[in-house]
């Protein structure tokens, strides 16, 4: 039979008091067959392992939720950013070339996740990601016949598209939202044609109005 050892602390004057609660139940401690530390109300728990709340997997090395005296949770790791145009890019397409919107100025970029040299934004981890986009054109002429507005991710692309059997306006205003699946390393981007004409059509940009913007979130 195991036995049960109290030893005192030869330099402490202190005196152990255990406690039976106020029950006329038996109750029973039973230790683990290892060695280890008890958490006492003092301690916040970093010294031990396999501790964990079922359901949770975590492997975090820093504050991945923070929730205030108020109860507002906010997560300040989540991937999650925010980008605009800063200066209009002029006569970019509108004969079918293709290109890559431009967002050079970002409002946040919580995970750092967006390159605002390549306009691109790279997953970081495997998940649904909400993106939206907006996008306001310019110089826009009675010949152009068809703008393909399109979220290019590595998994699929988003697209959609205006073609004006009547009169354009000169300048338009478009946007285009997707709920996407991506894998860690995949990347989105914005991507713009017109067609029917000349190369006259500018991507419009206002340092404090944003006109062309583009931003997402992990989600789920």
């Amino acid at each position: 039979m195991s036995k049960v050892k109290i030893t005192g602390h030869a330099s402490g004057t202190g005196v152990l008091t255990v406690t039976a609660p106020n029950t006329s139940s038996d109750r029973t401690i039973t230790l683990p067959d290892a060695t280890g530390t008890l958490l006492n109300s003092d301690g916040d728990g970093s010294s031990l392992t396999g501790v964990g709340v079922t359901g949770i997997n975590s492997s975090a090395n820093a504050d991945a939720i923070v929730i205030s005296s108020d109860e507002e949770v906010t997560m300040p790791n989540q991937p999650c950013f925010s980008s605009h145009n800063n200066a209009n890019d002029s006569a970019v397409t509108g004969d079918g070339t293709v290109i890559t919107a431009e967002f050079d100025v970002e409002s946040f970029d919580q995970n750092a996740d967006f390159d605002t040299s390549t306009d691109t934004f790279t997953a970081p981890v495997t998940g649904r990601y909400l993106l939206t986009s907006q996008v306001t054109l310019g110089n826009i002429g009675s010949g152009h016949t068809l703008l393909a507005f399109k979220i290019v991710t590595s998994n699929r692309t988003y697209y959609t598209h205006y073609n004006p059997y009547v009169s354009w306006p000169t300048t338009t205003v478009r946007n285009l939202t997707v709920i996407a699946d991506m894998d860690a390393s995949d990347t989105a981007y914005v991507s713009l044609a017109v067609t029917g004409s000349t190369k006259t059509i500018t991507n419009l940009a206002e340092a404090t109005q944003w006109l062309s913007w583009f931003s997402g979130a992990l989600i789920a």
